[in-house]
């Protein structure tokens, strides 16, 4: 069946996502600091999606996880008629600015379209690229932290506290142009992704060097939730039953060997891993000492005047101050901070939406043998155990929902 011209238009916007590196450094410099990439593709997504609506009207088959995200949606939307955000900056700017919407048009796209191999290969292309250009940085910022660093970019007020430590320097390799937890929250979940395809495919030369190159990335980050994001990641080594047990085996010893190979190289020009686990990993003492811990305890004190329906913003004047009194700028753990903004009823919606999605995900893992996919989201969901973010929009997360639906497509026959 000859594909439609819109499909294929929309397929080489969802290729463009995977420059996202590129396109949001020139994005953040062209607009001096002021919006990432992530709003302009949101935007096009939304555009794309409702001239597929119409176009396709008939044939689209809607997600039943996509019901729920729809509801949250209207939720998100009417507190902004409360809290003043809708008369500041107006409807449409509103709408088109709204992630969530970007989110909904794009999983509805992806999951009534059908990827092809070649689509997939050349994916697999830019991601072995990426990931070599990643390391070579993330090694190069140890020894400059100014190397593609983003943060006068995005203007952080704390700059000072998280540049100048070889041990405590949070280096985003080359992502930080799209996100500050970009790394964590998309380059991550798209590594699992596209290891998890190796691995299903047996190509044992692709995934455990892909994945000691990602390890690299990940420990140089030294974001501790990036750490143990990776950690998730491996174990797809483990449970996926295609691999037999000489394969795992031999996929262990290779791991291991480029483990002991990186531990000796980064010793030797200086990189105390002593002195990192001390001075960064565990360098609160207690977790009582932590802000996550500050966080919780400010959560049980506001939640219960908020129960039902949340604050409506993100911050109030009082729980700003709470947070800044135990060191923090935020509720920092997204769960509890989501729960205190929309309460019991928007966060049912949307982590409802989050479960669904997960269940897809393993229901289809389940099926195929193909765990990328609901690993790269699963490490998402972690790490919003330490983040605060409400929106799946990156394109890591993208291209998880991608894998999954060729994956899915490559073996039920079935193809849109």
């Amino acid at each position: 069946m000859k594909e439609h011209t819109f499909t294929k238009i929309t397929k080489v916007f969802l290729f463009a996502m995977l420059f996202s590196p590129l396109i949001s450094y020139f994005v953040l410099i062209g607009t001096a600091g002021d919006r990432s990439s992530t709003y302009y593709f949101s935007a096009y997504s939304i555009i794309l999606g409702s001239i597929y609506l119409v176009l396709f009207a008939d044939k689209i088959k809607l997600p039943k996880e996509l019901i729920f995200l729809i509801l949250y949606i209207i939720y998100e939307i009417s507190w902004t008629f409360f809290n003043g955000e809708y008369e500041r900056r107006g409807l449409f700017n509103q709408l088109i600015n709204n992630l969530h919407i970007g989110t909904f048009f794009i999983i509805l796209i992806i999951y009534n379209i059908h990827f092809s191999d070649k689509f997939i290969n050349n994916t697999s292309k830019i991601f072995k690229l990426t990931v070599v250009l990643a390391v070579f940085a993330s090694i190069y910022q140890v020894f400059n932290n100014s190397f593609l660093d983003a943060n006068p970019f995005w203007q952080k007020s704390n700059v000072s506290d998280i540049i100048g430590d070889i041990y405590q320097d949070r280096r985003l390799s080359i992502f930080g142009f799209v996100n500050l937890n970009e790394l964590g929250l998309s380059f991550l979940p798209f590594a699992s992704a596209m290891i998890g395809y190796y691995l299903y495919y047996r190509k044992e030369g692709n995934s455990p060097i892909f994945a000691i190159f990602v390890g690299i990335i990940s420990l140089l980050s030294n974001n501790r939730y990036v750490i143990v994001g990776f950690i998730l990641l491996l174990i797809q080594f483990y449970i996926i039953k295609k691999d037999n047990t000489s394969n795992i085996l031999k996929n262990i010893f290779i791991i291991v060997i480029g483990s002991i190979s990186l531990y000796i190289i980064l010793n030797l020009v200086g990189y105390n891993f002593d002195e990192w686990f001390s001075n960064r990993l565990f360098k609160e003492g207690s977790i009582t000492n932590t802000t996550r811990f500050g966080a919780l305890q400010n959560f049980i004190y506001f939640f219960p005047e908020v129960l039902l329906f949340g604050t409506g913003v993100h911050l109030t004047a009082q729980i700003a101050l709470a947070s800044h009194s135990i060191g923090s700028s935020q509720i920092h753990v997204g769960y509890l901070s989501h729960l205190l903004t929309y309460g019991l009823l928007g966060s049912f919606l949307l982590f409802g939406f989050w479960f669904m999605l997960l269940k897809r995900l393993y229901k289809n893992a389940k099926k195929t043998k193909y765990w990328g996919a609901f690993f790269g989201v699963l490490i998402f969901m972690w790490a919003q155990a330490t983040l605060v973010y409400y929106f799946i929009f990156f394109y890591g997360i993208i291209y998880c929902l991608i894998m999954d639906k060729y994956m899915g497509d490559s073996i039920s026959k079935n193809k849109i």
